[in-house]
């Protein structure tokens, strides 16, 4: 049992775009929470782009940060041996990817298990991403609705 889910971070997806090749990818695995990660990642996307932090800067455009605040933010400080991975391929899944493209700021959907990457929702801009109501009524199960406009 459990609510199994990938966040997908595309790895320098504009030099694979210019080369013609799928870009390099790490999945971001949650065994427990698959239904919190669209939230799971606005929170990170947020965090990521504090300008009151330290830096001048958002990490938005940083793949190694961005990736790092991203998984920091779905383990929430668990330092167990279950729950959470990191791969570079996928594994299970109940819901559709929820990938992230550093190069180019973007959020969207594809089909779990599917090797042609095509976009199946989105994409939306990180901007985009950070402004939706993904919980309506508080309510994190919402979330892959509010995406997937109910047809997840």
């Amino acid at each position: 049992m459990g609510d199994r889910g990938n966040i997908v971070l595309n790895q320098e997806s504009d030099t694979a775009d210019a080369a013609g090749v799928k870009p390099q990818r790490i999945f971001l695995y949650a065994h427990w929470d698959g239904y919190r990660l669209p939230r799971t990642l606005q929170e990170a996307l947020i965090k990521a782009s504090d300008a009151d932090s330290q830096y001048p800067q958002s990490r938005w455009g940083d793949e190694s940060y961005l990736g790092r605040i991203i998984f920091q933010q779905m383990i929430n400080g668990d330092d167990g041996i279950t729950g959470y991975g990191i791969s570079t391929y996928q594994g299970d899944g109940e819901h559709p990817l929820l990938v992230v493209d550093s190069d180019k700021q973007t959020v969207h959907l594809e089909a779990l298990f599917s090797d042609d990457c095509a976009v199946t929702h989105g994409p939306w801009t990180f901007e985009q991403y950070v402004a939706m109501d993904l919980c309506p009524n508080d309510d994190d199960y919402e979330a892959w609705n509010t995406l997937t406009g109910g047809a997840e």
